[in-house]
């Protein structure tokens, strides 16, 4: 792996935060260009991608169908089409051909701020940077392809408050924060509890009003994703006790992470830290998400549970 210098060298178009995050993440070149670096969870696989101008438009997997988070840096632009528009601008020697190119990049979807963080498309989309000069992203090689709606979309409707709450499109969530249910894959999985979805996505949001996600468990793995805002501390406990922080944040020199997987069964709670303003992340449920598998913790509960834990939960219970 070359060092970060190295790599800023080689490229000529990434700064040194780019070449921080390539050293910090394990990043590699990869096939299509930029750097690429992957990991397999239980039921799909996660590839970090960092996209630059030389990434040739199809870094990462390419099945079915792949959901796209934004961490950090440029917006891009996703074209589910069989090149992106600069590709074809290149090869093209005709201006229909240029013309249509631009047309192209004009209707592509736009991952990145100011308000989309995730987007599920066609395996094998184009990514082009719309703005910097690279873009970090996470792409999941979803289970299979979406439905033409997330499931219960119509149920979540704007609160009022935030800009981001109300950009987004958030409903205030019952362990606290903010939420709204993006995606549910369209075939089922046979658990312990019945059929589910196979995956399902939401937007999570803690803001300076709502700082506290309260301890809460899920049966299924959860992966949850850092867009914007932060760092957001988690508390993890295991079926049988044992005690887990997690900080979601940017300053990988302190041990902070991107991305972690919580796994199913274990007890889970989030919060901003004192004068941090918002902390907005991605969760992926998997199997799908369900309000049958869901649990909330109450303090006779944990004081039942986890007598020794107190002080470490006291505060973050129903």
């Amino acid at each position: 792996m070359p060092s970060p210098g190295r790599i800023d060298t080689l490229a000529g178009m990434i700064d040194e935060e780019a070449s921080g995050w390539i050293a910090a993440l394990g990043l590699g070149p990869g096939p299509a260009g930029g750097y690429v670096r992957s990991y397999v969870e239980r039921l799909f696989t996660r590839t970090y991608v960092l996209v630059t101008a030389d990434t040739g438009g199809r870094p990462g997997p390419c099945g079915d169908f792949q959901l796209y988070f934004h961490h950090a840096g440029g917006p891009l632009r996703i074209d589910g089409g069989p090149a992106t528009a600069s590709t074809a601008a290149s090869t093209a020697a005709s201006t229909a051909a240029s013309t249509a190119a631009s047309t192209a990049a004009s209707t592509a979807i736009v991952l990145g701020p100011p308000d989309r963080f995730q987007h599920g498309a066609a395996g094998g989309a184009a990514l082009s940077l719309a703005g910097g000069t690279w873009a970090l992203i996470s792409v999941i090689e979803a289970p299979e392809p979406s439905a033409d709606a997330p499931a219960g979309a119509d149920r979540w409707r704007p609160a009022p408050g935030e800009p981001l709450v109300a950009r987004l499109g958030l409903a205030p969530h019952v362990e606290g924060g903010y939420f709204r249910e993006l995606w549910a894959a369209r075939g089922r999985v046979a658990t312990d509890a019945g059929p589910r979805p196979r995956a399902s996505t939401i937007y999570y949001l803690l803001t300076r009003d709502a700082p506290l996600g309260r301890f809460h468990r899920n049966i299924s793995d959860i992966t949850h994703l850092l867009h914007t805002g932060g760092p957001i501390v988690y508390q993890l406990i295991s079926p049988e006790g044992a005690w887990r922080e997690v900080v979601l944040g940017r300053d990988h020199a302190v041990g902070q992470v991107l991305t972690f997987t919580c796994p199913g069964g274990w007890w889970k709670s989030s919060r901003l830290p004192v004068g941090v303003e918002v902390g907005l992340i991605s969760e992926i449920v998997a199997p799908g998400f369900d309000y049958a598998d869901h649990q909330i913790a109450d303090e006779a509960l944990f004081a039942r549970l986890f007598p020794r834990l107190r002080a470490r939960w006291a505060g973050c219970v129903r």
